[in-house]
Order: C-alpha cells, then structure tokens, then sequence
C-alpha cells in the first residue's frame, strides 16, 4: 500500500483514538502506582534505624527514689494523652576512670585549696576514695577522676554569720567557676551549662537554713551546674530539678566562703555510641501505673497524682555508670516527679 497522504489520514482516524487511550491508560496506571507508593510510605513512615551494639545493658541507678506504686494516676498534659518523643535514642559508653601517677599530689593540692593546712596528716585512703577531715571540714576525693563532695561544719562556727550580706548571683557564680578551675574541676561541658542559683536564709541562733527567694533575704547562696543538651535531650538527675554539681558559699562583708560543693560528673564517649529503641509514652505510663517508677518526691497530701508533662531526657549519673541513657520524665501534681527508664525492656537487665 502506497503511503499517501490520504492513507495516513484513514490510518490516524482508524487507529488514532485506540493509541490515545493506550497512553492515557499508561499515564493513569503509572501515577496511581505512584500515588499509592507515597501513601503506603507515609503510612508506614520514616524507616527506623538501630544499633544496639552493646547488646543487653544495665538500668540506670536512681537512687534516693521511690516506688510509684500505690498512686493513682491520670494524665492531664497539652496533648492529652502520653506522648512518645522519638522511637529510638543514643545511648553513649561512658570509659571506666582510672587512677593516673601522681594522683597523690593533685590530692593534697586540692585539699589544700579547701582549707586543710596540713592535708597529709589527714588523709586515709578508703578503697578508691581518699578522705580529708578535721573539726571543722570533711573531703572526699574519687581518687580515679578526682570528682569530691566537701563540707564546712558551718553550724559549728559562731562568727562566721556575725557579719553577712546578701550574696550577688554573679559574683558567686564568678567566684565558683574560679575555684573550680584552681582544682581543675570546671568541665568543658559546664561553659555551655545551664548555671542557676537558690538562695537560703542561715539562722545561727536557731541553726536553721531555710529556702528563700530574694537574694536580700539571703546569706547563703547555692550555684549549681546543669549539663548542656544532648541530642536536643535535657539532662536530669536523682537531684532533680537541681544538680550533683554544685557548691554553696556564704557572704560575708570579707566575700565568699565555701562551705558545701560537690562534683560528680563522668566524661561520655561521644565517638561510642549505639542507638537504642525507645519505648512509646503509652508503655512508660502503663509501667507508672504498674508501680515501676522511680519516685523522686512527692508532696504526700493525696495518692492521686495528675500528670501535667512527660518527656525523655538523659540520666546523668552521680556515681559511675557504664553508660548514658535515655529515662522518661513524668511531672505532676504535688510536686511530683519520676523517672522510668526508657530504653525498651528487651535490652535492659532485670
């Protein structure tokens, strides 16, 4: 058949219609593959990536807690019901300190910047625990990575509150960061810390210290040192909401005096790391009720506590942990608060 003009007319009416079905049939089939492809994606969501690469791990310690059992709970929060953060969350290898050459003189040093006149005759070594004390003062020193808690017997000096003013939060927050330094104490990490005060009233008369809320009531002030966000994550610690790092001074008209402090941080492993799956909110707040939380306090006026915010956030421990992990945070009435490790049961020890 010759190819004319006419025939291609006769061949284009013919079959024409039946090719522009074809395409637009193509056209409809391959866009709701594609549609349904993206819907069945955003259903399932985002894939979850885990390595839980040191296997099964121990529960953080939180100690000075309590059972929740025997509360009862309901749930009151913007959401209205428990909220899940994430599915899975870092979990960092924290290295075990050990004990360096020449820890004895960095010891004496440090004790002498607290005072001890003569620390070497007041020192005893108890296991890795190196301890100073006299009359006034007492020392401990971890001796594998120097962290300490001090104490002045305060109560038991008569004319150390005869001439006090009100202590100036920046000059005590000053004062703090230099001695901290002098003992090589000021972590890294405290540089981008959240740094917050509370103020006490020492009553010498009556040996009381009560809380107040104006430095012009004060004599006494507390600095204290909240680790930095991790993974967009807060710290918290069984001192919550205040820290294990911290130090409390007295002003008097001659300065600052020192007369409580304490350091108990461990350096994370930021290169060893494994990421972990999270429990939901739903499962936290189901072992709440169960009674497996972790109480810190509570004001015991009544039983029934309305939970008011929950978030996870990383457990910075006061003594050595293998490793820094997720807990949740409940908050609600009373002055409730607890933690529940948030970590999925299947890679936590019993």
């Amino acid at each position: 058949m010759k190819l004319t003009l006419t025939n291609v007319s006769i061949f284009i009416r013919k079959y024409g219609p039946v090719f522009i079905l074809f395409v637009l049939a193509f056209f409809i089939i391959y866009y709701s593959v594609k549609i349904g492809i993206i819907i069945y994606e955003a259903r399932k969501g985002p894939e979850i990536y885990y390595n839980p690469i040191f296997g099964v791990i121990n529960k953080p310690n939180i100690k000075s807690s309590t059972s929740s059992a025997n509360l009862n709970f309901s749930i009151d929060t913007i959401e209205g019901k428990p909220t899940t953060s994430t599915s899975s969350a870092n979990v960092y290898l924290i290295p075990p300190p050990e004990t360096k050459f020449g820890y004895r003189n960095r010891l004496f040093v440090m004790a002498e910047n607290f005072g001890f006149l003569n620390p070497t005759s007041n020192y005893k070594l108890n296991e890795k625990n190196a301890e100073f004390d006299d009359e006034m003062q007492t020392l401990k020193i971890d001796i594998t990575n120097f962290n300490f808690s001090y104490r002045y017997f305060y109560e038991n000096d008569n004319t150390l509150f005869e001439f006090t003013q009100s202590p100036v939060t920046k000059e005590a927050i000053n004062e703090t960061v230099t001695f901290l330094n002098a003992l090589g104490k000021h972590s890294p990490e405290f540089k981008n810390a959240q740094i917050k005060s509370k103020y006490y009233y020492y009553d010498k008369d009556n040996k009381t210290l009560t809380q107040v809320y104006k430095n012009l009531d004060a004599n006494l002030i507390e600095i204290y040192f909240i680790k930095p966000n991790l993974d967009t994550l807060p710290f918290v610690s069984d001192y919550y909401p205040d820290s294990q790092n911290y130090t409390k001074l007295v002003s008097t008209v001659d300065g600052y005096k020192i007369v409580e402090s304490q350091m108990k941080f461990f350096d994370k492993s930021i290169e060893n790391f494994g990421v972990y799956p999270v429990m939901t909110g739903d499962e936290a707040y189901k072992l709440l009720k169960k009674g497996e939380g972790k109480v810190l306090h509570y004001s015991p006026l009544s039983k029934k506590i309305i939970i008011k915010k929950m978030y996870l956030a990383y457990f910075d421990p006061k003594e050595y942990e293998e490793y820094l992990q997720p807990v949740y945070v409940f908050e609600g009435s009373n002055d409730f608060v607890a933690f529940i490790p948030a970590i999925i049961k299947e890679y936590l020890a019993e």
